[in-house]
Parts: structure tokens; C-alpha cells; sequence
């Protein structure tokens, strides 16, 4: 969580050039991508992030967060 509201608002903005990390903006693009072209997700999408450490349950924190919106 964060309180700069600049920042929040850069991600709201435009997150793909909001001065976040390549690990946070790639969650983004999961999350984009699955909500705008779910049946498009594939095993490449979960091996980006995985590569950016994440696991199978912050992929699906994530999209139920994302789905809360």
C-alpha cells in the first residue's frame, strides 16, 4: 500500500509508464490481460511472472483484488 497519491494516480493514469517496478507492472499486465482478454492467458503469461517471483498464489490474489474493482 502506498500514500503517494502521485504515484497512485501515475498508475491509474497510465501504469505501463508509471515509475513502478518491472515486477509490479508485469502483475499489471496480467491482470489487464486477463481482464480484458481472459481466454488469451496461456502458460508463457504465468512464466513471466514467475520470473519475476511470483507464485500461483499471488497470481490469483491478484486477479481476485483486480476483480474486486
Amino acid at each position: 500500500m502506498t500514500l503517494d497519491e502521485n504515484l497512485v494516480r501515475a498508475i491509474q493514469e497510465d501504469y505501463e509508464n508509471a515509475p513502478i517496478s518491472p515486477a509490479n507492472r508485469a502483475m499489471l499486465d496480467y491482470v489487464s490481460k486477463i481482464t480484458l482478454r481472459a481466454t488469451s492467458i496461456g502458460p508463457e503469461d504465468h512464466a513471466k511472472l514467475r520470473g519475476h517471483g511470483f507464485d500461483d498464489r499471488a497470481m490469483v490474489g491478484a486477479v481476485e483484488v483486480g476483480d474486486e474493482g
